[in-house]
């Protein structure tokens, strides 16, 4: 191919429809899951806010 011009680009360039479709939905699957994991740690950290701020009302009545 040395004596011709040939655009590379197009050659080496795959256009896989299913494909791209599988990883976009793959990372929208990740995106949920982080978003659900994220929503987990907050809710277990408000929990333990919850609990500090009740021992330091009992501690500020005592």
């Amino acid at each position: 191919m040395t004596a011709k011009n040939f655009d590379r680009a197009a050659v080496n360039d795959i256009h896989d429809v299913k494909a791209e479709a599988e990883a976009e939905r793959l990372k929208e699957e990740a995106a949920q899951a982080a978003a659900a994991k994220q929503a987990e740690k907050d809710a277990a950290q408000a929990e333990l806010d919850a609990k500090a701020a009740e021992v330091a009302a009992r501690h500020k009545d005592a």
